[in-house]
């Protein structure tokens, strides 16, 4: 009996289908050719959460920063102070409006070309707090593993007709044994 048949038994990942792959077609020669283009963030924007949570949350740090001092684990204070402070910093700043384009070269995002062989296939996935959608598209490189564009309802049906042509399309999002712990551990906590 194999590991990943075990793993499958046991609900720790799935057997991965088998998924026919676009041929990847030649690097396009010549002129820079937009397809389509448009504005957008440049990332989902969260509001902090209430203020009563806030302060609940805050105290909750602290008393957990206490007794890791105690413990002398100065390292996990930094990391925890860390992730408050990046929060924190995310919500109270707007993102900013970016360019997108999708060209006969491939994907652009705010300037920072992605060429068309270098990715593998694309889906849309829900933003967190479920209020809309992005585009996600797998790269074939571990950095950056996904690029995530936002984008208005209306050019969903262009966008995914252009990227159609040169990646494959999945109907739902690829969840690896990460994703699913963390998604298990996250549904245990209701903020």
């Amino acid at each position: 009996m194999k590991l990943s048949q075990v793993t499958n038994f046991l609900g720790f990942t799935t057997p991965k289908p088998i998924v026919p792959e676009v041929p990847v077609q030649p690097v396009a020669e010549g002129e820079k050719v937009v397809f389509y283009s448009w504005e957008a963030l440049a990332r989902p924007h969260k509001e902090l959460l209430n203020p009563k949570m806030l302060k609940t949350l805050i105290v909750i740090a602290v008393v957990v920063s206490l007794i890791l001092a105690l413990m002398q684990e100065f390292v996990l204070i930094i990391a925890i102070a860390s992730m408050v402070f990046i929060s924190y910093a995310l919500s109270k700043t707007a993102p900013e409006l970016v360019k997108h384009e999708l060209t006969n070269y491939g994907v652009s995002f705010a300037g920072q070309d992605y060429l068309w062989q270098d990715l593998k296939n694309f889906y849309f996935a829900k933003t967190g707090d479920g209020s809309s959608e992005i585009l996600a598209i797998s790269s074939k490189e571990v950095i950056p593993g996904r690029l995530f564009f936002a984008f208005s309802p209306v050019d969903k049906e262009k966008i995914q007709q252009i990227c159609a042509k040169h990646l494959l399309f999945l109907e739902k999002e690829p969840v690896s044994v990460l994703d699913k712990a963390y998604s298990s551990v996250v549904n245990k906590f209701n903020f």
